[in-house]
């Protein structure tokens, strides 16, 4: 949600080949805005943080999708709905057993920049700001999970997220107080500011449409041109100019250079 909100997670447990479940179709319905955090239907469950991106894994379901399709269109709508807690900028680790009872794991952890200094200030935790911000590896995993044991295309993983992105969605009374308890921290960035307190010193109300058009438009051109626009392409340029000058470590050399392992 700060700057170092580019360091949040999301860890995702997925199994290709689901059963059918035995229950009929349900939803759990959230009382303030409509799914609740897990959702079964007769393809499977998902289970995330923000009921709206289970719901987008639930659809995947049903769709058509494995586990491992709905899985990434969760964590990526996840970095829309709950940008305080996941995010295009943090870490994904990915632990996927197939149909065939064989394990894989796929590793999208932060790496430190090369330029950082051996005295990271990041160890310390009641630092945040730019010089905390290390390489991301969400987009590179979730890219790899997808091309390799997923079913669907990537853009139409993605179009979930995208959607809610560019046309908001009634902003839940949790990710409202994240914003509100964080205003100090997040009127010192001007990107913060513009979104999580909607360029004042006040953070969005609940309830209140929460749009994010830059963060859609970096979700279009992941679509449109994969994980290599985020790592080497103009998003890969646009991050390391704003390391650049606001004291980040983080480079183009640096993002070009990483593969989810």
């Amino acid at each position: 949600m700060t700057h170092a909100s580019l360091t949040c997670c999301v860890t995702l447990f997925v199994v290709i080949g689901l059963a059918a479940c035995d229950t009929a179709q349900s939803r759990t319905e959230h009382p303030a805005y409509g799914p609740g955090q897990t959702s079964r239907s007769t393809r499977g469950m998902v289970v995330s943080g923000a009921p709206l991106a289970t719901d987008v894994g639930r659809r995947m379901l049903e769709s058509g999708g494995n586990a491992v399709d709905a899985a990434v269109a969760t964590a990526f709508a996840l970095a829309v709905v709950e940008p305080s807690m996941s995010g295009l900028g943090g870490r994904t680790q990915i632990l996927i057993r197939t149909g065939d009872s064989e394990f894989v794991g796929i590793d999208g952890t932060t790496q430190v920049p090369a330029s950082a200094p051996a005295d990271d200030p990041a160890s310390d935790p009641d630092t945040y700001g730019y010089s905390t911000i290390a390489i991301p590896g969400t987009v590179a995993a979730l890219s790899e999970a997808a091309s390799s044991y997923g079913t669907k295309p990537l853009a139409e993983l993605i179009a979930p997220a995208l959607q809610l992105a560019e046309n908001g969605f009634a902003l839940p009374t949790e990710e409202a107080q994240r914003f509100a308890s964080a205003a100090d921290e997040l009127a010192e960035s001007v990107g913060a500011r513009t979104y999580f307190l909607a360029g004042d010193a006040e953070a969005p109300a609940a309830g209140e449409r929460f749009m994010q058009h830059d963060l859609a438009r970096v979700l279009r051109a992941i679509s449109d041109q994969g994980p290599e626009v985020f790592y080497r392409g103009w998003i890969a340029e646009s991050i390391a100019l704003d390391m650049e000058r606001n004291g980040g470590f983080v480079q183009r050399s640096d993002l070009a250079a990483y593969s989810a392992r």
